[in-house]
């Protein structure tokens, strides 16, 4: 019965001359398995009469094969909208000066690069290539020739009452050689496509503007390599601690000095900037030549 009204249920309200007594029908069992056991009758009745209101299928982008009860879906919509945080209403950033800590002006940024879709099958996949390409495959043990041993046949072959061996470095016996090892020249790099990979810089930098987690710097420009100096400037602008620094075209030699021993702060120059990093780290933080390196190389140029 349960299972009757969970697949009729869209069907009964979208019918025109449906009866507003079948809410009143409803058992008691069936609004508790799709509704918060908690919620009083006459209110669960309310949410089914607005069950038109909301149309989850369309809401969440759910194939159309996928069969999935009114309390699943109110679930995940729920969820959805928690989770995903409000889009923002303008793409100008005030710019921050590195040595005052104040705002200098407002920056324009790119809607193509940072308004794009959020993506996360995407920014997974370059990750993944991204983890592949650094691995060193350099695993190796060692073969028959190189564990320790001689090639002498240890016993007689017949007569002892045991199994038959011919030297004492087989696979299956202690301190022996290693069965179908690693050679320590394994490439696990594959190819992945360049348009892929600079639509996951645009769906990282777009999630980092949507979490509010993007700061725009006019210049790191230093005179000084002094750590103490940097961390002072960078704990003014709350980017003292996991903040990734994108630069332009080179980045300044005293900014990279300074902040290499500063644990959890890491600066790139604007060819650098990847998608792990910009995801490892909590903060990002650009320069107005980082913005201008990355608009050129990121721009989508509309057809």
């Amino acid at each position: 019965m349960l299972k009757l009204f969970s697949t009729r249920l869209p069907t009964l309200f979208n019918h025109p001359k449906h009866p507003t007594s079948i809410l009143k029908s409803l058992p008691d069992r069936f609004l508790n398995s799709c509704l918060p056991s908690g919620m009083p009758r006459s209110q669960k009745m309310l949410s089914f009469s607005t069950y038109k209101e909301i149309n989850y299928g369309e809401a969440l982008d759910l194939p159309p094969n996928l069969k999935l009860s009114i309390k699943c879906k109110s679930m995940i919509y729920k969820a959805q909208q928690e989770s995903t945080p409000p889009p923002p209403t303008t793409l100008d950033l005030p710019m921050h000066s590195m040595n005052t800590g104040k705002s200098n002006g407002e920056v324009s940024l790119e809607p193509s690069i940072f308004n794009h879709e959020i993506r996360r099958d995407i920014a997974h996949t370059v990750i993944k290539w991204q983890l592949a390409c650094r691995r060193q495959g350099s695993a190796k043990t060692k073969g028959i020739s190189e564990v320790r041993g001689s090639g002498r046949k240890v016993r007689k072959q017949k007569g002892g009452g045991v199994a038959r061996a011919g030297h004492g470095r087989p696979a299956h016996w202690r301190g022996g050689v290693k069965a179908h090892g690693p050679k320590g020249n394994r490439d696990w790099s594959y190819k992945l496509h360049k348009k892929v990979r600079k639509m996951g810089l645009r769906v990282v930098l777009s999630a980092k503007l949507k979490e509010n987690k993007l700061t725009v710097i006019d210049t790191f420009e230093t005179e000084s390599h002094r750590t103490a100096l940097i961390a002072e400037q960078l704990k003014n602008l709350n980017l003292d601690k996991s903040t990734l620094f994108v630069d332009g075209k080179e980045i300044n030699d005293n900014f990279a000095l300074a902040t290499r021993n500063i644990p959890g702060v890491k600066a790139v120059w604007g060819g650098g900037a990847n998608c792990y990093d910009i995801v490892k780290h909590e903060n990002l933080a650009i320069s107005k030549s980082g913005l201008e390196f990355l608009s050129a190389k990121l721009k989508i140029e509309q057809s």
